[in-house]
């Protein structure tokens, strides 16, 4: 039975700040703009003060106006934790970038995982759309910690050089097994897309090494 991925605003997993901070600050070398991009309300494990069984990394990428951007979305799962199916929904600004497609990565194969996707509109926010993708492990597998899925965005034309497109995620995971329960708790890491000549930062890293 396909995983379902509506996902109440009461079970949002909470964002982690602290391990972007670094990367952030030096992308903020070419991208000046950087600086300050806002990140998703801290709840769940963060806020239970216990680790994460399941935790989902939003990735960062960048890309010039009409160019594709790949976005990995990656699981760290702790010891004896067996993932059968998550839920994703990333909100994203879709006057910066559009929601193309999802891929499969190394995780969605190795489960021979069902993976679909779909795009809408949040209502709560008319400047803001909601990738929504449900990957379903084959019964009697599960999914491993890798990266699980690859999204793909477009960066739109008109897009400003140095705008930030934030990627605001909330997950959900059940376990593997014939009576799937929820996971907890889980956390998430928000992403962005960079909209900037990729060359910019390429160099900045080679010349701060």
């Amino acid at each position: 039975m396909p995983f379902a991925i509506s996902i109440p605003r009461s079970e949002e997993s909470g964002c982690s700040t602290t391990r972007r901070a670094g990367a952030i600050l030096l992308l903020s070398l070419a991208i000046p703009c950087a600086i300050g991009a806002s990140t998703v309300e801290q709840q769940s494990a963060q806020a239970q003060d216990e680790p994460a069984a399941v935790t989902l990394d939003i990735g960062m990428g960048q890309g010039s106006p009409g160019a594709s951007v790949l976005i990995p979305a990656t699981l760290k799962i702790s010891d004896n934790t067996e993932v059968g199916a998550i839920g994703i929904e990333v909100v994203f600004p879709h006057n910066l970038v559009s929601f193309l497609e999802v891929r499969k990565a190394i995780g969605a194969d190795a489960s021979n995982a069902e993976v679909t996707a779909t795009v809408e509109s949040v209502v709560e926010d008319p400047e803001k759309s909601v990738a929504i993708i449900s990957v379903t492990s084959e019964p009697g597998m599960w999914i491993p910690g890798s990266t699980v899925v690859e999204l793909v965005f477009k960066v739109e034309e008109d897009a400003l050089v140095h705008a930030v497109a934030t990627l605001e995620p909330r997950f959900r995971a059940t376990t593997a097994g014939e009576s799937p329960s929820p996971i907890l708790p889980t956390a998430v890491d928000s992403g962005v897309i960079f909209v900037g000549e990729t060359t910019l930062i390429f160099s900045c890293l080679f010349y701060m090494h």
